[in-house]
């Protein structure tokens, strides 16, 4: 009796924790207002530094990106339309591909855009591809 009790026990343990899976990585773009204390001193920081492009700013449990002037393979300015994300394997710990598309803009300054990101472990890990081309984060601000 013990053994089925146990085998049970097992096997209902096994459902919820199948059940309990990863959840898909989601965004939505923020306002500035809305950050949490941490990413508001990165934030600032990035906003007035050189950095420029796709700028992670991260802690443990939030993970946010920020766009700054970022620009098409010729330099010109361009804004995020839409982002997809797609789980690229099944593994333990699942990649992200995360297709962006742009379109330009009159100037760089209308690029920048705040986004929050949902069930991302680290937002740098995951794999950006800009107009169908693999880019790369640009810089990385975490408070781990």
């Amino acid at each position: 009796m013990k053994k089925k009790s146990l085998f049970a026990a097992a096997a209902l343990s096994a459902v919820l924790l199948a059940g309990c899976g990863e959840k898909a990585v989601t965004s939505e773009q923020v306002d500035a207002s809305k950050l949490e204390d941490f990413a508001t001193e990165y934030y600032n920081e990035a906003k007035d530094g050189k950095d420029a492009g796709l700028i992670v700013i991260e802690n443990a449990t939030n993970q946010y990106l920020y766009v700054k002037d970022l620009t098409d393979k010729d330099g010109n300015p361009v804004k995020i339309t839409d982002m997809k994300f797609t789980k690229e394997n099944n593994t333990r710990h699942s990649n992200y591909r995360v297709d962006v598309t742009t379109e330009p803009v009159a100037n760089a300054a209308d690029s920048e855009a705040i986004y929050k990101f949902e069930n991302a472990k680290n937002v740098e890990t995951l794999d950006f591809y800009v107009n169908g081309k693999r880019d790369s984060v640009d810089k990385v601000y975490a408070n781990h």
